[in-house]
């Protein structure tokens, strides 16, 4: 969501509304109280075309072409309102997602690097870059390795650390795992709500996601992005539940699979019959999506202007 402007009187502010919205330019117009009116945008995409459109409102307010668009608009709602059951439309991110919409510059930036660090990995084994990219800095003596105990080497200004992990991973299959689940969710979810929003998210959910695991899990010897892919997963899960008016909410069936897979992990079923699993990597990224997906949805109900 992005503002786009403010305006003093109510009529002209409705009046803008009604044209973005025959423009198919999803807009929420909130009420400042004696202080105007601000038009916000919902959709990153259509920003530039939203912004044009302020723009000449603004040099001629007068112009028909308004007028035109508040009748239209009054029609256009009358025929929403007779679909308002079928709104809610249940959208397959590895269907449409990634056939009609680019890939984001913060989702190709995380692919790209992962498949690098894993090609470094495959070709040339370097304990260096593990140890660099892990949590807690690596010691290798042989078949053993050795670390210091808790953050003390993210509290010493290795902040880093919290994040990197991300982009380790055990095996081919761990990571194409993850890259086609971060390929869907994460074309789906920046094309929604921006570039910046969506790292934001990435980052959050990596550094307390990565800190829960070396926290309850004890050992710094994980990686993966499977974290950020829950906190994908479960802002998308509960946004799609919570707000229909996102647009977007993930098929049931790939949600029970999600969750039954996370309970597996947590229950120890995945650990006895695929080795250990970063279940608290899993849990945590669940919890950052799911609450700050919560979190969008109830900014999105906050009272406005009909």
């Amino acid at each position: 969501m992005r503002k786009l402007g403010h305006l003093d009187s109510e009529p002209s502010a409705r009046l803008l509304s009604d044209a973005l919205h025959t423009h198919g330019i999803a807009n929420e117009l909130r009420s400042d109280g004696p202080d105007g009116h601000t038009l916000w945008v919902l959709e990153e995409r259509h920003v530039d075309e939203a912004r044009a459109l302020f723009a000449r409102f603004n040099a001629d307010p007068a112009d028909p072409e308004f007028q035109r668009a508040a009748r239209e608009a009054r029609g256009l709602r009358k025929a929403e309102a007779r679909a308002e059951p079928n709104r809610h439309k249940v959208v397959d991110a590895r269907t449409t997602f990634k056939r009609d919409t680019p890939r984001g510059p913060v989702t190709s930036g995380l692919i790209a690097i992962s498949v690098m660090v894993a090609l470094v990995s495959e070709l040339r084994p370097d304990p260096a870059l593990r140890s660099f990219l892990s949590i807690a800095a690596l010691h290798f003596d042989g078949n053993h390795v050795g670390w210091l105990p808790g953050f003390v080497d993210v509290r010493s200004g290795q902040v880093w650390r919290l994040v990197t992990p991300i982009f380790l991973h055990s095996d081919l299959l761990h990571l194409l795992f993850n890259m086609w689940w971060l390929l869907d969710f994460g074309t789906m979810l920046e094309h929604r709500t921006g570039s910046w929003q969506f790292l934001g998210l990435v980052l959050l959910s990596a550094a307390l996601s990565n800190a829960a695991q070396l926290q309850w899990g004890g050992s710094p010897l994980f990686g993966g992005m499977s974290g950020v892919v829950y906190a994908l997963f479960g802002y998308l899960w509960i946004r799609g539940k919570q707000d229909p008016g996102f647009g977007v909410a993930l098929p049931p069936q790939l949600a029970g699979f999600f969750l039954v897979w996370w309970a597996l992990g947590v229950t120890g079923v995945l650990d006895a019959l695929v080795g250990p699993i970063a279940n608290y990597c899993h849990s945590g990224g669940l919890a950052v999506g799911a609450g700050w997906g919560y979190l969008a949805s109830r900014r999105r109900a906050r009272p406005r202007l009909p």
